[in-house]
C-alpha cells in the first residue's frame, strides 16, 4: 500500500538524538525485527532470509554493504516491565530500519508498540515497514478489534511525548498474498530504497544465472559420478578416458562462470541463455577433434536447456549427437543416460512419437546395463511407463513401475530420487484408474522420499504437492486443493519464473478451480497465460494444450464471448483428434453445447456420437457415469432446442443427479446441467 508519513522529531530522552545523527551507512544493523514471540518462527525465517539476501552489485555502494546483514532479532523474552532495556534501545539506534511482524498478537503487545514508538522518536518514521502474517489491517476501525494486526504505533504518528492523533499508513507487505519469496523482495526493495519491480528483475536474472550454474554443475556432477561408478568395470585405458572427460568437463564449467563474470562483461548484465549459448560455441569449436568429450558435453547441455524449459533447443542438441554419429563414442551406460535424458526433453516438448522412437533405441541397452548401471535402467523403465500412461495403457504402466520398485529394493546406491519418481508415476497411473486412495499413498511416499533427499522447498517437492492437490480435487476436497495450489504457485514462480512450462501446469490447475467457482474472468486470464507459456516452449500440437484450450473455451463461454469460446474449442478438437486424446469427448460435448446455445448450424449429432465412441474408449461407465450423463444432458438440450417436443423428464432428472453426485451442487458441471434442464423446462 502507498504510505503517507509525518516525520517525527527525535526524542533525546530515549537516546534518540545521538542515534538520529548516525548515517545509514554507519549503522551496525540493516534492520531491527520487532515481533511477538508467538510469531517467532516467522521472525526467525525473516532474519535468516534477509541476512542471506545478496544486494545487487550496482546497489552495494549506495547501501554501504554487500548483504542485508547483520539484522537484529531479540531472541529472549522481554521482562514484565513495559520499558525497553538499554540494550534494545541501543540496537534500535544502531538499526537502519524497523520491520514489524504484524499480527493480532503483535498488535496487542506493549513491547512491540514501545519498540515502534522509540524507533519513530529517533527521527526515522519513514524507515518503518511491516510484514503482515495474520489478521486484517484497520479491522479495529471496522468494529473487529480481535482481527486487528497493526499496532497503534504503526497507524499513528509519534511526537516527543508519545503517540499523536495524526494518522500514518505504514508500508505493508502481506506474506499470505505475496508468498515468502516476493515478500522478501518487497521488504528488501524498501530497505534499499529501490523499486520492487526493478529489484525483482535483478533477482530473476541472478536466479536464472544461479539456476543455470546449478543445472550445469548438476549435469557435470552426474557425468563425473557416472564416470567414477563405472571405472571398476573398465580397463586402464578406459579409466584414463573417463578422467580426461571429467577434467575437460570441469574446465568447461569454469569457462561458463567466466562468461558471466561482471569484470569480463564490463558490468553489463548477461542472461542465463547467453551464458549457455556461449558455452555451445565453445563446445563446437574447442572440442571438434574430441568426439567423446563433445558427446558428453552436448548431453549435459541438453539437460541444462531442458531444466530451463527450453525444450526445442535441448532436443536439437540431443539430435546433434545422433546426426554426427557421436553415440558410438559414448559408453553403454552413457548411451542409456543419453536416451533417458533425450526422452525427458521430448516429453516436455510434447513429441510423444519421437519419444517412443528414442526409447525403442534404448531397449537393447536395458538388459546389458542391469548390473552396471541399475539406476539408469530404472529411470528408463519409468520413462517407458510414462509413455504407456500417455497411451492410456494404465495397467501396463503400473506393472512397469511396480517391477522397477522391486528392482530398486536391491540397489545399494542412493536410489531415493529414482524411487520417488517411480512412486510419482505410479500415483499418476492410479489416478487414471480412479484409485484415488492408492494415488494419495503413492504421492505421499514420493513426497517423503524427495523431502528426505532434497530441500523442502525444492521444485521437485512442489511437483508432488501439485499432484496431491490434483488428488484432492478429484476426491471433491476443493477447498484443500485450492489451498495447496495457492501454496505451490509461489514455489514454482520462485524457482522457474513466470514463463516456464512447469509454472504453467500449476497455473492451469488453479485456474480450473477458479473456473468451477464461477469466476470466469480470473480463470480466463489464468488459462490464457498458461496457454501463452506453453505455446512458446512446446510443440504446436502438444497434448497438454488440449486441457488449456478446453478450459479456456469454458471460461470464454461463461463470459458470453462465444466466438472466442468457439475458436478455443475448435483448436482443442484438432489437437485432441490427432492424438485420440482422453478428453476428446469432453471437448466434443462442450462444442455441441456451445453450438446449441448460439443457435449455430453445426453437426451436433455427429459430435455427440463421436463423443460417445471416445467415452467408451477411454472411460469406465461405472466409475465415470457422470461423463455419459453430461453427454446425454447436452444431447437432450440440443434436441429440444432444435424442435423435439416430447422428452423424458424423469430420465433427465436422474442424469442430473448422477452429475451432482460426482461434483456436488455448486460446481460448474452441475450448474451447467441444471441450467440446460431449466432452459428446456421453461422455454
Amino acid at each position: 500500500m502507498e504510505q503517507t508519513r509525518t516525520e517525527a522529531p527525535p526524542d533525546a530522552s530515549a537516546g534518540g538524538s545521538a542515534a538520529a545523527s548516525t548515517s545509514a551507512a554507519a549503522r551496525r544493523y540493516a534492520a531491527f525485527i520487532s515481533y511477538s514471540h508467538r510469531d517467532a518462527d516467522i521472525a526467525k525465517w525473516l532474519h535468516g532470509a534477509l541476512e542471506r539476501f545478496s544486494i545487487p552489485a550496482d546497489l552495494r555502494e549506495q547501501a554501504g554493504r554487500r548483504r542485508l546483514a547483520p539484522v537484529f532479532r531479540d531472541e529472549a523474552e522481554l521482562a514484565s516491565s513495559a520499558d525497553l532495556g538499554r540494550s534494545l534501545i541501543e540496537a534500535l539506534a544502531a538499526s537502519d530500519a524497523l520491520i514489524v511482524i504484524a499480527s493480532p498478537t503483535s498488535a496487542r503487545s506493549p513491547w512491540v508498540e514501545q519498540e515502534i514508538v522509540t524507533f519513530k522518536q529517533m527521527g526515522r518514521a519513514d524507515r518503518v515497514f511491516c510484514l503482515i502474517v495474520d489478521g486484517t489491517p484497520f479491522a479495529a476501525d471496522a468494529g473487529e478489534p480481535e482481527k486487528e494486526c497493526l499496532s497503534r504505533a504503526l497507524k499513528f504518528a509519534v511526537a516527543a511525548g508519545g503517540l499523536t492523533d495524526v494518522k500514518q499508513e505504514p508500508l505493508g507487505v502481506d506474506l499470505r498474498k505475496d508468498g515468502k519469496g516476493n515478500a522478501l523482495l518487497r521488504l528488501a526493495a524498501g530497505l534499499l530504497g529501490v523499486g520492487y519491480d526493478a529489484l525483482k528483475r535483478r533477482e530473476q536474472r541472478r536466479r536464472q544465472r544461479q539456476l543455470t550454474f546449478i543445472a550445469v554443475a548438476s549435469a557435470v556432477g552426474m557425468a563425473i559420478t557416472s564416470g567414477l561408478a563405472i571405472k571398476a568395470y573398465l580397463a586402464s585405458k578406459e579409466a584414463q578416458r573417463e578422467a580426461r572427460i571429467s577434467q575437460e568437463t570441469t574446465n568447461f564449467l569454469l569457462s561458463l562462470f567466466q562468461t558471466a563474470d561482471p569484470v569480463r562483461t564490463r558490468g553489463e548484465s548477461i542472461t542465463a541463455r547467453e551464458v549457455l549459448d556461449a558455452g555451445l560455441t565453445r563446445i563446437h569449436g574447442a572440442f571438434a577433434a574430441d568426439p567423446d568429450i563433445r558427446a558428453n558435453l552436448l548431453t549435459n547441455m541438453g539437460e541444462v536447456y531442458q531444466g530451463l524449459g527450453l525444450y526445442s533447443t535441448s532436443a536439437d542438441l540431443f539430435e546433434e549427437i545422433r546426426d554426427n554419429a557421436l553415440l558410438s563414442y559414448l559408453t553403454p551406460a552413457e548411451r542409456l543416460h543419453y536416451f533417458d535424458s533425450y526422452t525427458n526433453t521430448l516429453f516436455g516438448f510434447g513429441d510423444l512419437k519421437r519419444a517412443d522412437e528414442i526409447m525403442k533405441l534404448a531397449l537393447p541397452e536395458l538388459d546389458a546395463q542391469r548390473t552396471t548401471a541399475p539406476l539408469e535402467v530404472a529411470k528408463a523403465k519409468t520413462l517407458l511407463a510414462e509413455l504407456a500412461l500417455q497411451n492410456d495403457e494404465n495397467d501396463k504402466a503400473a506393472g512397469l513401475l511396480e517391477e522397477t520398485l522391486r528392482g530398486l529394493a536391491a540397489v545399494k546406491d542412493d536410489a531415493r530420487l529414482v524411487r520417488a519418481t517411480a512412486f510419482y508415476d505410479l500415483g499418476a497411473a492410479q489416478i487414471a484408474k480412479r484409485d484415488l486412495d492408492g494415488a494419495k499413498k503413492s504421492f505421499r511416499t514420493a513426497l517423503d522420499l524427495r523431502q528426505e533427499a532434497l530441500d523442502p522447498d525444492h521444485p521437485y517437492v512442489a511437483e508432488v504437492r501439485n499432484a496431491l492437490a490434483a488428488v484432492e480435487y478429484e476426491s471433491g476436497d476443493y477447498s484443500q486443493a485450492q489451498a495447496d495450489w495457492l501454496a505451490v504457485l509461489p514455489l514454482y514462480k520462485r524457482y522457474y519464473g513466470e514463463q516456464h512450462p512447469e509454472y504453467s501446469t500449476v497455473l492451469q490447475n488453479y485456474g480450473l478451480l477458479v473456473l468451477e467457482s464461477g469466476d470466469f474472468k480470473t480463470a480466463r486470464d489464468a488459462f490464457q497465460t498458461s496457454l501463452t507459456i506453453d505455446e512458446a516452449h512446446t510443440a504446436s500440437d502438444h497434448t497438454g494444450l488440449v486441457f488449456s484450450l478446453n478450459s479456456l473455451g469454458l471460461a470464454e463461454m461463461g463470459l458470453g464471448r462465444l466466438d472466442a469460446a468457439r475458436a478455443a474449442f475448435d483448436r482443442g478438437l484438432d489437437i485432441a483428434r490427432s492424438h485420440k486424446h482422453r478428453i476428446l469427448s469432453t471437448l466434443l460435448v462442450n462444442r455441441a453445447d456451445l453450438a446449441c446455445r448460439a443457435g449455430e448450424p453445426a453437426p451436433v449429432e455427429a459430435w455427440l456420437k463421436e463423443a460417445e465412441t471416445s467415452l467408451d474408449e477411454h472411460f469406465d461407465r461405472d466409475q465415470d457415469a457422470w461423463r455419459w450423463a453430461q453427454r446425454d444432458n447436452v444431447s437432450l438440450f440440443c434436441a429440444v432446442r432444435r424442435g423435439q417436443k416430447n422428452w423424458d423428464r424423469t430420465a433427465a432428472e436422474a442424469g442430473l443427479s448422477v452429475i451432482r453426485a460426482r461434483w456436488g451442487d455448486e460446481r460448474l458441471y452441475t450448474r451447467q446441467a441444471r441450467w440446460r434442464l431449466d432452459q428446456i423446462s421453461h422455454p
